[in-house]
């Protein structure tokens, strides 16, 4: 992505994970090994097409390319036995067929996407991007027996899965393999939101220069939406890390709380800010005003130095400016947004940004449909999509 919008790059928001008893490392076992799969010749498009079917030994879907038909040699292959698998927003928008990357691998069409079109065969294809389990085959740096987590350009929704030995890591002594299956989708989306797309420095290193104060560590504020999220508390615990002073934007008081116990003592002082989103667009403006300004202002006391003469006038009168646009006017905004609302939220979290400043958006969450049972809400995103904001 060489442009600042991270739209379903890896996934929206949240992981859940479902894990069993870790399954010994062996292919020998009383049940057969099966997956969630969606049949040959089923279209995607329901929750319901899903089932738990033996795995194939042709079928191969997890190690497809979707701009190829060739599959990987299975010497290059590693081969798993889960424990735990990552369930993702981007599992159900696969299998509802919204997901233009699966809908290539079932077709092998080179680009084409045939897969609901009612033309070509449609292979077998079984969902499922992350999971956590045990290594059955020694191969390169692993050893039958290790404990593992991994991606897989789809097929983790299955007893055993079989990716390139690259694609997974050694899970930690100290965690789970729940821990381990949650893991990726979320803090790489928060990673690639934040660094590779957004290009947020990292404020801490012995590297960095001096700014004009003679301070090597600068005021850099991040705005995160659904911060008590999967993604959205990878995102400000990695920000923090990395210097910045976040402010959280979560959706009740209980996950302000999360958020705090989590981020509050990573940033400087008191300095790290939480907001619960109103329902009302000029509220919520108003709260993501006075939370940059909040930030800003606490990071500079608690720093030693830097604050701005304006900031000595008000700090007992803040915030010093009603609206994001006027704050990031003034330069007490936000330097980057990780964005996931949508809607009438969109606006005033793009107007907090000051000059020069960036916003990542990793989703899109007011246009999903609570009710929308196991189909695709065809009117509700209709309706949706041409209301949606513009940035142009």
């Amino acid at each position: 992505l060489n442009f600042l919008l991270l739209i379903h790059c890896f996934i929206p928001s949240h992981s859940l994970t479902t894990g069993t008893t870790p399954p010994p490392a062996t292919t020998s076992s009383s049940r057969t090994a099966s997956s969630w799969t969606i049949p040959k010749n089923v279209k995607f498009g329901k929750l319901s097409n899903l089932e738990f079917l033996p795995i194939q030994d042709d079928d191969g879907t997890n190690m497809k390319d979707e701009t190829t038909t060739a599959l990987v040699e299975e010497s290059q292959r590693i081969k798993v036995a889960t424990a735990a698998i990552g369930l993702n927003f981007a599992d159900v928008f696969t299998v509802l067929g919204l997901y233009k990357a699966a809908n290539l691998v079932r077709t092998g069409n080179n680009g084409k996407d045939t897969s609901n079109s009612g033309g070509g065969i449609l292979d077998p294809f079984v969902p499922g991007i992350e999971f956590a389990g045990v290594v059955l085959e020694a191969n390169g740096d692993f050893t039958k027996g290790d404990r593992v987590f991994g991606f897989t350009r789809f097929g983790a929704y299955s007893d055993i899965v079989s990716t390139r030995p690259e694609f997974i890591r050694k899970i930690p002594n100290k965690w789970s393999f729940e821990q381990g299956a949650a893991f990726l989708v979320n803090a790489l989306t928060a990673w690639h939101g934040l660094v590779n797309v957004g290009g947020m420095p990292d404020l801490l290193s012995k590297h960095r220069k001096k700014n004009d104060n003679g301070n090597q560590k600068d005021i850099y504020v991040v705005v995160v939406h659904s911060a008590s999220g999967g993604v959205g508390l990878w995102a400000s615990e990695i920000a923090a890390r990395r210097g910045a002073v976040v402010v959280g934007v979560v959706g009740s008081e209980e996950k302000k709380d999360t958020f705090m116990k989590r981020v509050g003592t990573l940033c400087n002082g008191d300095a790290a800010q939480c907001i619960v989103r109103s329902n009302n667009a000029r509220d919520f403006d108003r709260d993501l005003a006075e939370a940059c300004q909040k930030a800003r202002h606490l990071s500079q006391r608690s720093s030693g130095g830097g604050v701005s003469s304006t900031a000595a006038q008000h700090q007992q009168s803040l915030p010093f400016f009603s609206t994001c646009l006027q704050t990031a006017e003034a330069g007490y905004g936000a330097d980057l947004v990780m964005e996931c609302y949508g809607g009438k939220y969109f606006a005033p979290s793009m107007e907090v940004i000051n000059p020069g400043g960036s916003l990542s958006t990793y989703g899109a969450t007011t246009y999903n449909d609570s009710g929308l049972g196991e189909g695709i809400p065809f009117v509700s995103l209709i309706l949706n999509y041409i209301r949606r904001p513009r940035v142009d």
